[in-house]
C-alpha cells in the first residue's frame, strides 16, 4: 500500500471518528424525550398497550396459582378503564388500592374485603368505591372504649375474578396480608365464570358478565331475567337447579372451608360472606352444610342495585358503594364481630337493610329463576348465536360467533314429549384436531362422541336419543368435552386485564325435540 493511499484511509478514519465522537457528544448533551402519553386501556391487543402506554405498564403474566387466572396490571398511573372512563390505578401487586400489599403495622386491625369488580370499585373512582367508604365508617363508628387500633379495609379483588381466582389468591398472600376479619363479597357471576372456575388461569371469552367479548357468548338465565339492556342480571348456575351448578357450589364449598380454617388456625380471623344476589344463599346452604352458619351470611341491600351507572354501566355509583359499604358495617356490628357504635353509623345517611341468609328457600330459587321460560334451542344467525326469544341459553364455553371452547354446557329445554338431541358441530382444519375427540353428555351421563378430524371444516351432525330425566327440574344439561383445541396468537387487553381463548369448533346448531 503506497503512503498516499494510506493517508487517505487515516484522514478517513479519523474524520469518521471525530463525526461519531460529535454525535455521540451531541445524542449526550441532548434533553430526554418526554415519555409517551399515556394510553387508555380500551380494546387494545397488548402490543398496543405497550406501545402507547410505555414499558412500565408491561403486562402481568407470572400469578401464583393456575386458579388465578388474571390480575389487573400492576402500577398502573393515569390509566383510563371501563366505559366510564375513570382512572385505573393499581399497587405493585395488580390491585386496585393505594397501598402496597404488605404486612401490617403494630396496632393495626385488617379488614379484607375480597371479591371481583364490585369489591374493585369497576367504574367508580377508587375513593367512591366501598372499600374506601366502609374504612371511613367502621373508624368514625369504633365505639367509645373500643381498644381496636386503627382499622384499615384492603380490597382484595380484581374485575373478573371468580371465586376460585378470589380465594386463591387471598390464600398464597396470606403471610402478607395478615387479615384480622374476612368479608367475602360474591355474586352470582362468580360461579358463572364458567371456563376460568373449571379451569383456572384462562381468562377467556367464556367470561360473559361484563360483556367485554361481545354478545355471542351467553348465560343461562330465564327469559324474564333478561333486562331492557340485553343483560342478564343472573346465570342459572347460581340456581343450585342443575349438575354443573351443583358442581361447582361442591367446589367452592371446598374452597370456603379450607380458607375459613386457615383464617382461624393462623390468624383467628373470623370469615364472612356478603352475598350480592339472594339465589346463592341456597346453593351454600346446601353444600357447606353443618360447616355452613347461615347467621354468618348476609345479602346486600336491595338498594344497591338501584344505584348504579346504568345505560353506560351496571356497577354501583358512588351511592350504591355507600349502601353496600353500609350494610357491610350494620352486618358486622349486628353480628358482634366489631365494636360498633350504630347510632354513629346513621350520620353516614339512609340505610337499605341487608337481608339474613337463613331466609331463603329453594321454591324462591325456583322461582327467581323460572326454569320453565328457558327456550328450547339456539342457533348461529350470521355471526350471533340467538336463541328462539332472545334469552340466553348457554351455561359456558361458548363465545364470539358459536365458537366452542374445550369445556362447553348448554341447558336447554326439556318438552313433555322431547325424544332426541341434535347437535352441529364444525371444526376447523388444524394438525392438532386430526385424532381429537369430543364427547357428549347429557345430564352428566355419555351418550356420543364426535371425532374432530374427521371432515375438517364440515357440519357435523349428531343425533341422540334422550335418556331419562336426571331430575325433575325441566332442563336437560348437554356438555361438550373435547380432547384437543388451538388458540390464535391474538389476545385482548380490556380494562388492565389479558386473556386469551382456547378454541375447539363452532356450534352452529343445538336442539332438542
Amino acid at each position: 500500500m503506497n503512503n498516499r493511499r494510506f493517508g487517505w484511509i487515516a484522514c478517513g478514519l479519523g474524520a469518521a471518528l471525530f463525526a461519531s465522537a460529535l454525535g455521540l457528544a451531541f445524542w449526550i448533551l441532548q434533553p430526554e424525550p418526554e415519555p409517551p402519553a399515556a394510553a387508555p386501556l380500551g380494546r387494545l391487543a397488548p402490543d398496543e398497550v405497550r406501545d402507547q402506554a410505555g414499558s412500565r405498564f408491561d403486562l402481568f403474566w407470572p400469578v401464583p396459582d393456575q386458579r388465578v387466572n388474571s390480575t389487573f396490571v400492576p402500577n398502573l398511573r393515569g390509566q383510563r378503564g371501563w366505559q366510564t372512563q375513570v382512572e385505573l390505578r393499581t399497587n405493585a401487586s395488580g390491585l386496585r388500592d393505594h397501598r402496597e400489599l404488605e404486612r401490617k403495622r403494630d396496632g393495626v386491625f385488617r379488614v379484607v374485603l375480597l371479591g371481583d369488580s364490585f369489591v374493585a370499585a369497576a367504574a367508580a373512582p377508587y375513593e367512591d368505591g366501598v372499600a374506601a367508604q366502609l374504612e371511613t365508617m367502621l373508624r368514625s363508628a369504633v365505639a367509645d372504649g373500643a381498644s381496636l387500633g386503627e382499622i384499615e379495609v384492603r380490597p382484595v379483588a380484581v374485575g373478573g375474578w371468580n371465586l376460585m381466582s378470589e380465594i386463591a389468591f387471598l390464600e398464597h398472600n396470606l403471610h402478607q396480608i395478615e387479615p384480622d376479619l374476612v368479608v367475602h363479597v360474591l355474586g352470582y357471576n362468580d360461579l358463572d365464570s364458567s371456563h376460568g372456575f373449571i379451569l383456572g388461569n384462562v381468562r377467556s371469552a367464556t367470561y360473559d358478565s361484563q360483556g367485554i367479548f361481545g354478545d355471542t357468548h351467553a348465560s343461562v338465565a330465564s327469559p324474564r331475567q333478561v333486562s331492557n339492556h340485553g343483560r342478564v342480571p343472573r346465570g342459572l348456575i347460581g340456581s343450585y337447579l342443575i349438575p354443573e351448578s351443583v358442581r361447582r357450589y361442591a367446589l367452592a364449598g371446598a374452597e370456603i372451608d379450607r380458607l375459613r380454617k386457615l383464617l382461624a388456625e393462623y390468624y383467628d380471623a373470623p370469615y364472612v360472606m356478603y352475598l350480592l344476589n339472594e339465589p346463592l344463599v341456597f346453593g351454600f346452604g346446601e353444600v357447606l352444610g353443618q360447616k355452613f352458619v347461615e347467621s354468618e351470611v348476609a345479602v346486600a341491600p336491595f338498594d344497591v342495585g338501584q344505584h348504579t351507572l346504568r345505560p353506560l354501566n351496571g356497577h354501583p355509583n358512588r351511592e350504591g358503594h355507600r349502601y353496600m359499604a353500609l350494610g357491610v358495617a350494620r352486618f358486622l356490628a349486628d353480628r358482634e364481630l366489631l365494636p360498633l357504635d350504630t347510632a354513629k353509623l346513621e350520620e353516614f345517611g339512609p340505610y337499605g337493610p341487608y337481608a339474613a341468609g337463613e331466609s331463603f328457600t329453594r321454591e324462591q330459587a325456583e322461582k327467581a329463576f323460572g326454569v320453565d321460560g328457558i327456550p328450547a334451542a339456539v342457533e348461529l344467525r350470521g355471526r350471533r348465536l340467538v336463541a328462539k326469544d332472545q334469552a340466553r341459553t348457554i351455561v359456558g364455553g361458548v363465545y364470539r360467533g358459536g365458537i366452542l371452547s374445550p369445556h362447553a354446557i348448554l341447558a336447554l329445554a326439556r318438552g313433555p314429549d322431547a325424544t332426541r338431541l341434535t347437535l352441529e358441530v364444525r371444526y376447523p382444519e388444524h394438525p392438532n384436531l386430526s385424532d381429537g375427540t369430543t364427547t357428549v353428555l347429557v345430564d352428566g351421563r355419555k351418550v356420543a362422541e364426535i371425532q374432530m378430524g374427521g371432515r375438517p371444516g364440515e357440519v357435523v351432525t349428531t343425533a341422540v336419543p334422550l335418556p331419562p330425566p336426571a331430575s325433575s327440574t325441566p332442563l336437560v344439561e348437554v356438555t361438550l368435552e373435547s380432547d384437543r383445541f388451538v388458540t390464535e396468537p391474538t389476545h385482548d387487553a380490556v380494562d388492565g386485564l389479558t386473556g386469551y381463548a382456547p378454541r375447539a369448533g363452532t356450534l352452529v346448531r343445538a336442539a332438542i325435540d
